[in-house]
């Protein structure tokens, strides 16, 4: 939720620069966030997901980030057509507010620790 947090204030970030060298910082903080919310989620989805349809669960989730992925892109050179870039950034801004609110109700069980002997020779 850090992570997600972070990512949505990055977007932010973007209307508030002047200079490219602020801009390459919050788009590497940025990079880093993103990275830190999807293995985040990939890792909450296996814990919550029944092992008996990991396979399918982990199949669909891969799937919807598929076509965001590719959907994404798209909407965004849509919306250049239609809009400025700082009411792209704050559009995405609004959307990523909508998941992080809806990914706050998402429950992850508390998982105990195993304890195993340790390895020795």
């Amino acid at each position: 939720m850090l992570a997600y947090t972070l990512f949505c204030i990055c977007f932010l970030g973007y209307t508030l620069t002047n200079t490219i060298l602020l801009f390459i910082i919050i788009r590497a903080l940025h990079g880093m966030a993103f990275g830190g919310a999807t293995v985040g989620g990939n890792t909450i989805v296996v814990d919550i997901i029944p092992a008996s349809r990991r396979g399918e669960g982990l199949g669909y989730y891969g799937l919807t980030n598929n076509i965001a992925m590719s959907i994404g892109p798209i909407t965004g050179l849509f919306l250049l057509d239609i809009i400025s870039y700082n009411e792209i950034f704050l559009t995405a801004l609004g959307m990523t507010i909508i998941g992080l609110t809806l990914a706050s109700f998402v429950k992850c069980p508390q998982k105990t620790k195993a304890t195993r002997q340790p390895v020795s020779f």
